[in-house]
This record gives C-alpha cells, structure tokens and sequence, in this order.
C-alpha cells in the first residue's frame, strides 16, 4: 500500500469528494496522510511542494505546474457559483473605484483573477481569510470584499448586499462554467500511481454522490458553518458532472482562464501536459 500525503481544504465539498478515499469506504491501494487548510494556504503549500495530492485555486496552477499536474476529477467549476463581490448596504456600485478597499480570500485564488479581469480598477487589496471577509467590510464601511465557500450562502443575514457576481460576469463574456478550484498530484510520482489515485478519487466522488448521507459525518466535522442547510448547499451548488470528471467543457474553461490571466499579465504559461489525462494519452 503506497503513502501518499493529501492536502485539502475542510469546506463541506472538498470533504464529501474526499470522504470515500480518506476513511476507506472501498478498496483502494493507498494509504493517506491527510492535511486540512484554507485555500490560500493551499496554494502556497504548492508552490512549496509539500504534498503529494493537493487541492489549489485553478488560477494557482501555471505557477505550480511544473511540480503538479490536474486531475480530472475532485473539481469544483460549474455555472451559479462564482465568487461575489459584496459590502455594506447604501454603498453605491459607482463607488467602486482606485480608492476602493476590498477584502480577497488570498492573491493567489481563482476569486482574485476574476475580480482582477472584471474590475482592473481595484487595486486596493487586503488578503484575509475567506470566513473572515464580512466581517472586516462590516467593520469598516466604504469598503468591499469577494465572498466564497459557505459565506456565498449567508451574507444577506450577515447584513451585506451583493455588488456583483463575477461567475455571472465570465458565464456572460465566455459562456463557460466558472473554474475554480483542482486537484494537483505531483508531477514526479510514477505514472501508473497517479492514474491509480486519479480513478481512486472519481469513485470517491461517485460513491459520494450515489450516497451523499454517508459523508455526513466527516463533512460536518469540518465544516465552517455548522448549519446542515447551508453544507448541503454547498456540496450541492460545487460538486457536479465535472467533479466527476472534467471533460473537454471543463478543460477548454480552464484554459479560457489561463489565456485571460496571461493576456493580463497576471499569469504565465503553464508547463505542459498540464493534465494527467493529457500524459496518459501520450503513453
């Protein structure tokens, strides 16, 4: 049985994907060593190399893609579930200029890319973490912040009004579903192991699916907000057909982001193959 260390984050679809592999509701051939963190942690985990199987924003991959490559399952893209630009009510959308602070989940998240690409005109930044966003707009009015995860679905309570949805905005300009967030495993494993973990996770995310009670368990034992509504909305609203597997659809919006990001100067080119699949047909 091969050890292999997983990095993820505790948000309810991340633990409902991972659920059926980590706690060893089938037979598999790995053994798991298993990391919970927010997404910006993540991220820089990469770029750090230090596990083997890990989940980043999709706009953190180019950076990173010389060490990892995209599994084509345990994603979260899909349409009506982009990030939100949210703040205070009776502050004005006109207001949203050069002077503007927003609060960002992280500088290296997909959240970031898209506000970069719909809002260039936001340069004011402040990186928090994601659960920690309305708080800090409620705390200092006239500014603004991105709202992922849980807080997608709570805000309205929490005494904040939407400004905009930038998964609306790129839906509009590119007709794709909004990429978000992959799974990487390291590039330098052997082949036949990381195909073997890839088809290990997508009958995680299928035995999720066909018996999403089963995960209840773990994934309320992570979770931001406690709130079983809210955790079945999100697993509902993130995990879909191309958690199960990309597919060409989900591929051609990930590269989409990447052109965007490397026209605006944000991202540079990603190292190829970028996808297992795409070395797998190689072989």
């Amino acid at each position: 049985m091969q050890n292999l260390r997983l990095a993820f984050s505790p948000c309810p679809n991340d633990t409902f994907i991972f659920d059926g592999l980590v706690n060893r509701r089938f037979d598999h051939p790995f053994s798991a060593e298993v990391e919970f963190h927010d997404v910006e942690v993540l991220n820089q985990m990469a770029e750090e190399s230090t596990a083997d199987v890990i989940k980043v924003s999709i706009a953190q991959v180019p950076a990173v893609s010389a060490q990892y490559q995209v599994l084509s399952c345990g994603a979260a893209l899909g349409f009506g579930c982009g990030p939100l630009l949210v703040t205070r009510a009776g502050f004005p959308h006109a207001d949203l200029d050069i002077e503007t602070l927003v609060y960002i989940p992280g500088e290296r998240t997909t959240a970031n890319l898209l506000l970069s690409t719909f809002y260039p005109q936001l340069k004011r930044k402040e990186s928090c973490l994601f659960s920690d966003v309305g708080e800090r707009i409620m705390a200092h009015p006239g500014t603004c912040g991105l709202l992922i995860h849980e807080k997608r679905f709570t805000y309205n309570k929490d005494g904040l009004v939407k400004l905009s949805d930038l998964g609306a905005l790129w839906e509009s300009r590119f007709g794709m579903p909004v990429p978000l967030g992959c799974i990487l495993i390291r590039r330098s494993l052997d082949h036949k192991t990381k195909v073997a973990f890839q088809e290990s996770l997508r009958h995680s995310v299928e035995m999720a699916l066909a018996n999403p009670d089963i995960s209840s368990g773990f994934v309320a034992a992570h979770a931001n907000d406690m709130d079983p509504v809210v955790q079945r909305s999100h697993i509902e609203l993130y995990v879909n057909r191309y958690s199960i597997d990309l597919g060409e659809e989900g591929k051609s919006a990930i590269r989409q982001l990447y052109r965007v990001g490397i026209s605006s100067g944000i991202l540079s080119l990603p190292t190829e193959p970028l996808f297992l699949d795409d070395e797998t047909l190689k072989s």
